[in-house]
């Protein structure tokens, strides 16, 4: 949180609310949540736990054994991050390990359902994806729409690149092949984040590597056009990558990520032990949580909250207020993937948040 001048000073507008996506039979368990916090934030109170929304009947045993990494990773950090936020966990059938089909049918069932509600969150935040030629382009783009009907509601729909560098969920199967980028990360309705890491000879941030071969995810969409708010910063990238890598990635396509956080060295609690974790899974929920605490001084403030938040990030004033990574690269596809450069990059996107600076692009 000091790395990015979070405050810790706890929300107060009960309308702004933030919502965990748990998908995959994913589960976030309340006692570890109340661990966690006993350790990282023994300023909040002992009560503090989050709600259950069941989407398509999901559920949310208790039992220890059934905590999710990946649920409790995400509820974990933002709870400690956007305190004082009211926090829920959309659980989302099927409760099985879900096929790539069905993972899609959730992400349709979770969006219709927010879009039914009187009143939504503000913030949604998923820490899945899968790459975008496993789902048809017509389907991608009837998901895409969904998010964008709710950033006109009012809400922000985060969602992490993934892991597996320019290769997206399968960085050594795509030697001598196209780049993999991920969906729904490459919706342009939707912010994608990527992660870095502190480069610790430099004391700054770097684009992440995660060891193993998995790396920060990002690139350009082969479903979707590079958008208005990001084509300048897109353009200008593209041309001074040249002939690079030219037949492999679609030049005129939507770029991702568009911004990052920290993923790397997370500490959480499951079944009540302590678990490091890795990942855009890490990034993602920091940076919700940061969007959360913005919305609730704006709300505060008799202000409506963000929305969809691409068009803000992507101005003068947004750009402003991001730290500009130039270091790193996302390898994968038997490539050294692309590389973090001044300005936007596939790598990490804008930059990282800096709280103070957002306050004041959105005029607090």
């Amino acid at each position: 949180m000091d790395l990015y001048s979070i405050p810790k000073t706890p929300a107060t507008q009960q309308s702004n609310k933030l919502f965990v996506s748990g998908f995959s039979g994913q589960w976030a368990n309340k006692a570890d949540l109340t661990t966690f916090l006993k350790k990282n934030r023994p300023d909040l109170s002992a009560n503090t736990s989050f709600a259950l929304i069941s989407v398509a009947n999901g559920t949310n045993p208790q039992k220890g054994y059934d905590a999710g990494i990946e649920a409790n990773l995400d509820i974990q950090y933002t709870t400690g991050i956007a305190s004082g936020v009211p926090i829920s966990f959309v659980s989302v059938g099927p409760t099985d390990t879900e096929t790539d089909k069905e993972f899609f049918v959730a992400l349709q069932d979770e969006a219709n359902a927010l879009l039914t509600m009187k009143t939504p969150p503000t913030v949604l935040t998923s820490s899945y994806s899968l790459n975008e030629n496993l789902i048809s382009q017509s389907l991608a783009k009837s998901i895409c729409n969904l998010y964008m009907q709710l950033g006109a509601r009012g809400v922000s729909v985060l969602f992490s690149s993934g892991d597996g560098g320019i290769g997206g969920g399968h960085p050594t199967e795509c030697k001598n092949k196209p780049f993999l980028p991920t969906f729904p990360g490459v919706c342009p309705y939707v912010t994608a984040v990527g992660a870095t890491q502190i480069d610790h000879s430099s004391d700054h941030e770097k684009g992440a590597n995660f060891g193993g071969g998995s790396s920060s995810s990002g690139g350009f969409s082969n479903y979707f056009p590079t958008p208005a708010y990001q084509s300048a910063q897109v353009s200008s990238y593209v041309k001074a990558l040249g002939s690079t890598y030219a037949g492999r990635y679609n030049a005129s396509g939507r770029g991702l990520p568009d911004v990052s956080a920290v993923g790397v060295n997370y500490t959480i609690v499951a079944d009540q032990h302590a678990e490091l974790v890795n990942g855009t899974s890490c990034s993602t929920p920091m940076f919700a949580g940061l969007v959360a605490l913005l919305n609730d001084r704006l709300i505060a403030a008799g202000k409506a909250p963000l929305g969809f938040l691409n068009p803000l990030l992507y101005s003068a004033g947004g750009t402003a207020a991001l730290t500009d990574i130039t270091v790193g690269n996302n390898p994968g596809c038997g490539t050294k993937g692309f590389n973090a450069t001044k300005g936007w990059d596939p790598v990490t996107g804008l930059g990282t948040p800096v709280f103070p600076k957002l306050l004041t692009a959105i005029g607090l």
